[in-house]
This record gives structure tokens, C-alpha cells and sequence, in this order.
């Protein structure tokens, strides 16, 4: 599944089996979100998705090998802009 596709990935969370929350990756407005209606720390549940998310970038980015070579800059000399005389 493509998570950069969508705009919102739903995970809900069973926690030792007694209680259920909820984590949102939400891809449109760039954030992470975890919902729990006892208020209990997300016990570093967001940092792993942060982890996640940044392991499926890395993995969906071409790297340099893949990318074509940028093409080679002319010489500064033709860059430089020319005066004009009037």
C-alpha cells in the first residue's frame, strides 16, 4: 500500500488486550495523531509510525543511482552576463 497516496492511514491499536486506541497518519496536513479515551502515553507507539513512515520515503525515493546524472553546468565565463555599451 502506497500511505503517500492517501490522505489519512487509520491504525487502530490493541493495548494488552484490555483497551483500544487509535493512530492516524495523517498524510494531507503532514502530522501524526493518537487518540486514547483513558488519556495514557502513546508508550513511543508514534515515534515507531514516525520511524515507518520515514523507512516507506526512504524506500519510494529514488536514490542517486537510479536518477539520471544532472547535466554538467557551461563555463562560468559564458554565465557571466555581458555589459553593454551605449
Amino acid at each position: 500500500m502506497d500511505i503517500f497516496a492517501r490522505d489519512l492511514v487509520v491504525i487502530p491499536i490493541n493495548c494488552n488486550q484490555t483497551h483500544w486506541t487509535l493512530a492516524l497518519i495523517n498524510v494531507k496536513w503532514r502530522r501524526f495523531e493518537y487518540y486514547d479515551s483513558l488519556f495514557n502515553s502513546d508508550c513511543g507507539r508514534l515515534r515507531n509510525l514516525r520511524r515507518y513512515v520515514a523507512d516507506e520515503h526512504k524506500a519510494s525515493t529514488p536514490t542517486s543511482a537510479d536518477r539520471p546524472p544532472a547535466p554538467l553546468r557551461p563555463e562560468c565565463a559564458a554565465c557571466a552576463p555581458t555589459p553593454r555599451v551605449h
